[in-house]
């Protein structure tokens, strides 16, 4: 996905492929990595797919699942540390889409202080409306705008992939190897 080259942008890194690289691999621990190990962990701890898990009125699914998956591996070590990572989860996605939003709007409206204020304001009041509402509202909200930024990323994928391309082949090996100036 385009939309978290906005923080990568923010680079003052030199070579752009150096910054992409980052990139990938933030992305691939992310999504192979940590989603992989936490989808073994639900399979393999015996709570997912059990007759006990089909009969119980209420199945578990989400954090619940991987609570408990994780304290039927770890033992009671399985709640704090999902917990933990939920929270910091959630606030490290709370600091980067507000700051998604804001990069966005600034470039839309330009730098102006009260469209900066507005928008923090109005990002806090809707973290507060988030946080009480139905969360399959939220969630079918978060899915429907997050497909909704499909198109113009896509767009942005055929239009710019050539150019990355293009970088990609130019870059050599050295310059891995070649300590950045400082």
């Amino acid at each position: 996905m385009v939309l978290p080259l906005i923080v990568h942008a923010a680079s003052t890194i030199k070579n752009p492929i150096h910054q992409g690289y980052l990139g990938i691999f933030e992305v691939f621990l992310d999504t192979i990595v940590v989603c992989t190990m936490t989808a073994l962990v639900i399979l393999t701890s015996g709570i997912y797919g059990t007759a006990e898990y089909f009969a119980a009125p209420v199945r578990l699914s989400g954090s619940p699942l991987t609570i408990a998956a994780f304290e039927a591996t770890v033992g009671g070590l399985g709640s704090p540390l999902i917990g933990c990572a939920l929270a910091l989860l959630g606030f490290s996605t709370m600091l980067t889409w507000s700051y998604y939003g804001e990069r966005s709007l600034c470039f839309i409206t330009g730098e102006r202080r009260a469209v900066h204020l507005f928008y923090r304001s109005l990002f806090v009041v809707l973290c507060v409306v988030g946080a009480v509402v139905v969360i399959d509202f939220v969630w079918l909200l978060t899915d429907t705008l997050n497909g909704l930024m499909l198109l113009p990323n896509m767009i942005a994928v055929v239009l710019l992939g050539g150019r990355a391309w293009k970088l990609v082949k130019e870059w050599s090996a050295e310059d891995i190897l070649r300590p950045a100036p400082r």
